[in-house]
């Protein structure tokens, strides 16, 4: 650290340390007070344990899939335009939860291990929905580029079909999966043997089928984006006898450092004073935008100002100071414990 103790000695870890270890001290945020060290939960923003963080965590330890994957697949999936029974349904197949043969058997379930629908290989779910005959008899007639996609377990497979781009291609690959093992479980139970085109046929049908009768589910998060869009909120000047401070944070991730700034204005709207700094450090931007309130409240303070009212545009930050905890959200609780010490010496 550097002698103020308020930022972090950027020559002497690059001296001392390799890029990894240099990248991830720049990322922890130091606060100029001493305070006693507290347990913190480091697969959850906020540093509490949670159930959610946890269950993430166990799945990458056992190699189910990667915090990339974790990021980019479930965010996509959770939101893609599909009835909610494909997504669980294909939730189940990426996680490895389908009952297939092969699973059934790992849990010491006496099953054969010959595919339903071909008979010569083991039944595993990549096989069954991917690589089976039938199955990629299907996908040969559907739009789904899936012959160009190399994989060997079906998450990777839907993974790299999101990564192509096409939110389209995307819905009809998990349509398609649904109704290929819907068609598996029929052929299984009732010996009922489902054609190639009646599998590309019901997945289109029960896709645009829902997307007719929920077409107005997703219409109020573009009517809330617009409203805001049109109606943006401006500046008002506080009471007469009173100052307003306006507060706001940057990230700048390409240099590894971050900036806050304020400034204060009488009723008038005439400037009376501004602050700004600069420190080094990669942090989350919630993060930065709660120290930035912190260090309003201190400069509030050393200029010796009783009637203040503090502005800024973090939602988070303004909501965990009203309920005097920052649970669920992004900001460590360190940091929310600091805010709110400087908050009450201030008040």
């Amino acid at each position: 650290m550097t002698v103020e103790r308020d930022q972090w000695d950027v020559e002497i870890l690059d001296d001392l340390f390799e890029q990894r270890e240099h990248d991830l001290i720049m990322h922890i945020p130091l606060n100029v007070d001493v305070v006693n060290d507290v347990w913190f939960w480091q697969h959850e923003n906020s540093g509490s344990y949670s159930v959610k963080s946890c269950y993430q965590w166990l799945q990458v330890l056992k190699g189910r899939w990667s915090a990339d994957m974790e990021l980019n697949l479930w965010r996509s999936l959770w939101k893609t335009k599909v009835p909610p029974k494909v997504i669980h349904f294909s939730w189940k197949a990426i996680t490895g939860c389908l009952p297939n043969r092969t699973q059934l058997y790992t849990k010491h379930v006496p099953v054969q291990l010959d595919c339903v629908c071909c008979n010569s290989e083991e039944e595993s779910i990549y096989h069954v929905l991917v690589s089976c005959n039938f199955a990629r008899s299907v996908w040969n007639l559907s739009s789904v580029p899936a012959s160009v996609i190399v994989a060997t377990d079906f998450g990777t497979w839907v993974e790299q079909i999101l990564n192509r781009g096409q939110a389209v291609v995307f819905e009809g690959a998990l349509m398609v999966s649904w109704v290929i093992w819907k068609a598996r479980n029929e052929l299984l139970w009732n010996k009922n043997v489902t054609t190639v085109a009646e599998v590309i046929n019901t997945a289109k049908t029960v896709l645009n089928q829902w997307k007719t009768t929920s077409s107005n589910r997703f219409s109020p998060l573009s009517a809330v984006i617009n409203n805001t869009s049109n109606n943006s909120t401006n500046w008002t000047a506080p009471a007469a006898g009173f100052l307003k401070v306006n507060v706001d944070g940057a990230v700048f991730a390409a240099s590894d450092c971050y900036g806050l700034g304020g400034l204060a204005r009488d009723a008038n709207g005439h400037l009376i004073e501004a602050f700004c700094l600069h420190k080094a450090g990669c942090v989350q931007p919630s993060l930065v935008e709660a120290i930035g309130v912190k260090e309003a409240l201190s400069w509030i303070k050393k200029k010796g100002w009783e009637h203040v009212i503090l502005e800024t545009d973090s939602l988070v930050v303004v909501q965990a100071l009203q309920n005097c905890l920052f649970v669920g959200s992004n900001v460590p609780d360190a940091i929310n414990n600091d805010v709110m010490a400087d908050l009450a010496i201030l008040s």
